[in-house]
């Protein structure tokens, strides 16, 4: 006799992730699974009711093996599946066979997210490499190192530094003698253009006094013309006094040829000075007052030059000043900026703790483990300070789950070097930008997330492995 065919059927549905690998296609991080049970009983020759205990005692050692296996790779969730299934199938085989069975069952399954991470403290003082650009470590502190606040931890090369040090106090010194010298030039312009605009005026002066000397009321033009004046009444005179002696005197008398030629003489001298009165009155009195004029016109024109000549030799000293001065400025901030570089060659402690290095990520060789020779850039973390007082975890999670991690959700914590004890906590901070990949991870995306814990463990070290379990919300 044959038994009674059972066909099931499970179909599971899930939201997010590639099915498992398992049976069952469970997924750690499924969390809608859609179980749908399809039975068509066929009882032949009066065996229906051993076949039902012979389904139900298959069911049993079924759901026995599958507790083994879940419990085994620590699946909890496939118990309850096939739990559930187990149910279904004795359920329906109480019904008859023509009986039609409920629509697809949704189970809601609260998940977990399990990472590794790692132990830290909460607080600590990160030291970084101020030297701009990029520098050469000589020493550095070892890692775990008890240190005292003012103690030297790092140290780099600054023989460059000293160097550019050498060179910009040179160029300082140029700058500083350069300032002297302008403002030297400044002085001897301004003294030069205020002498050279005192002769111009002088000139001016002398200029006008002689115009008015020649010009004047009391002038030599004035003279001149008072000596012509008088010239010619005195030659009137002779000539008067020599016509009336000439008056009835005979040509033979001596004396007659003697006034005829003080007669000529007179005469000739009116005649001149006529001509030289004219002269002076007319011609002569323009030129000179043009002459004195132009004089005066250029004395004023040289004046003017010599101001603008004493503005220009000033204001371009006093612009050769500003230069130097400015050049002198930047100078003094190059050497007070190298001398600041070669403070920061020598990082000491600024409070006491154990002294943790901080290693980067350098691509395909990883992290780099820093040393002296190392070559570090600016602002690159080097050491830290921890305060031992709290710790946390940190752990990296998968982009495929992140989603569902939130602030506040409880977590529970093991540390591998006290088995044994578990410690709750809760999500404290998930980080919204992927962490560094290696090279051959680089399509990989993890997100930190850190895990404050309620109680703090009373052996704690930095960086102990422990492993993390947050409790996902519920869909």
């Amino acid at each position: 006799m044959r038994s009674a065919l059972y066909h099931n059927q499970v179909s599971i549905f899930r939201t997010r992730g590639k099915p498992s690998s398992r049976c069952c296609g469970y997924h750690e991080n499924e969390d809608i699974l859609r179980v749908s049970l399809c039975n068509c009983a066929r009882l032949r020759n009066g065996k229906r009711q051993s076949s039902i205990v012979k389904g139900k005692q298959v069911m049993r050692d079924e759901g026995k093996r599958n507790e083994l296996d879940a419990r085994g790779a620590g699946n909890w969730t496939a118990i309850a599946i096939r739990v559930t299934l187990g149910s279904l199938l004795v359920a329906c085989a109480e019904v008859p066979a023509v009986a039609q069975l409920p629509p697809a069952l949704e189970a809601r399954i609260e998940t977990t997210v399990r990472e590794v991470g790692s132990l830290e403290t909460v607080r600590a003082t990160e030291i970084r490499c101020e030297v701009k650009g990029q520098a050469t470590l000589v020493s550095i502190v070892p890692e775990g190192t008890q240190v005292k606040q003012g103690d030297l931890l790092v140290e780099f090369d600054d023989s460059k530094l000293q160097d550019r040090l050498a060179t910009s106090k040179i160029a300082l010194e140029s700058a500083a003698a350069a300032v002297v010298a302008a403002k030297q030039d400044l002085e001897q312009a301004q003294q030069q253009g205020s002498l050279n605009l005192t002769i111009a005026r002088q000139a001016l002066a002398l200029v006008a006094v002689e115009q008015e000397r020649v010009l004047g009321k009391n002038g030599t033009l004035a003279l001149e013309l008072l000596e012509v004046q008088s010239a010619l009444d005195v030659a009137r005179l002779r000539l008067m006094s020599a016509e009336k002696r000439l008056v009835g005197m005979d040509e033979s008398d001596v004396h007659y040829a003697e006034l005829q030629l003080v007669m000529k003489e007179a005469q000739a001298a009116i005649r001149l000075g006529d001509a030289r009165q004219q002269l002076l009155t007319g011609v002569e009195t323009r030129r000179r007052k043009l002459q004195g004029q132009l004089a005066l016109a250029e004395a004023e024109q040289e004046v003017k030059s010599r101001a603008a000549e004493q503005l220009g030799l000033v204001r371009s000293a006093e612009a050769n000043l500003r230069a130097t001065s400015a050049a002198e400025q930047v100078q003094k901030k190059q050497v007070a900026d190298i001398e600041e570089q070669i403070k920061r060659c020598k990082i000491h402690a600024p409070q006491a703790g154990t002294v943790m290095h901080v290693r980067a990520m350098t691509g395909r060789t990883g992290r780099q483990t820093l040393a002296a020779g190392s070559t570090v850039r600016e602002r690159q973390p080097l050491l830290r300070l921890p305060d031992l007082s709290e710790w946390q975890m940190r752990v990296s999670v998968n982009e495929s789950r992140i989603a569902r991690v939130r602030v506040g959700a409880p977590a529970r914590v093991s540390l591998d070097a006290i088995p044994g004890e578990v410690f709750q906590g809760k999500v404290k901070r998930v980080s919204a930008t992927p962490e560094p990949a290696m090279w051959f991870e680089a399509d990989v995306k993890r997100y930190a997330v850190t895990v404050s814990l309620d109680q703090q463990p009373e052996f704690a070290r930095f960086g102990l492995t422990g492993e993390v379990e947050i409790r996902l919300p519920k869909r």
